[in-house]
């Protein structure tokens, strides 16, 4: 009624289950069963760390995690392009589970003249062993009437210190490929960078 929102998890037995994912509010990073992510202090809508296997002890194979906007707008007016720099991102609450961490956030886009759009809210949500990181785009009906084209692309681009990984993705990628840059193809068509 008041409109807050409450969670409440059931496990058998008699004693709570052990957290599968937990969240370090000091350093802004959030461990899962296989992975560790860290976020940009800087208020930028970026992961800045990703360490996978020993979320503890693990090294960061990330080296730069992007996001790619471009809008060809009607009537040939012309185009807008924007980066993961022209986001901004803050959080306004976090909810840590046994099971999920929300992390509640307030995204603002920039639109021109270094105006910046109003803050709608997302949900980032973190599994045990995954997570989902929104990638709505919000458009005002106004907004819409203008817009002929949009492409929206986001990559986590590894660093040497990913050799020896590999990407598979069923039923398309059966057999995995390993994590070089230059090996593999989606769909049989599209190459896996």
């Amino acid at each position: 009624a008041d409109g807050t929102t409450g969670w409440f998890y059931l496990a058998r037995g008699s004693a709570a289950p052990a957290p599968a994912v937990r969240y370090d509010l000091i350093a802004d990073r959030v461990y899962g069963q296989h992975y560790a992510l860290g976020f940009s202090r800087n208020g930028n809508a970026v992961i800045e760390s990703l360490a996978l296997g020993d979320p503890a002890g693990g090294v960061n194979v990330l080296d730069r995690s992007k996001a790619r906007l471009d809008v060809d707008l009607a009537l040939g007016i012309g185009s807008v392009h924007r980066t993961e720099d022209d986001v901004r991102v803050r959080t306004t609450g976090i909810h840590a589970g046994p099971l999920r961490i929300i992390r509640e956030s307030e995204v603002r886009g920039r639109m021109l003249l270094g105006l910046y759009s109003a803050p709608v809210r997302d949900n980032f949500i973190f599994y045990a062993d995954g997570f989902v990181l929104p990638t709505t785009i919000r458009l005002t009906p106004t907004a819409r009437m203008m817009v002929r084209t949009i492409t929206l692309r986001i990559s986590m681009d590894l660093n040497e210190r990913a050799g020896g990984m590999t990407f598979q993705s069923g039923p398309e990628m059966p057999v995995p490929v390993p994590i070089d840059g230059h090996a593999g193809q989606h769909g049989g068509w599209a190459p896996v960078a």
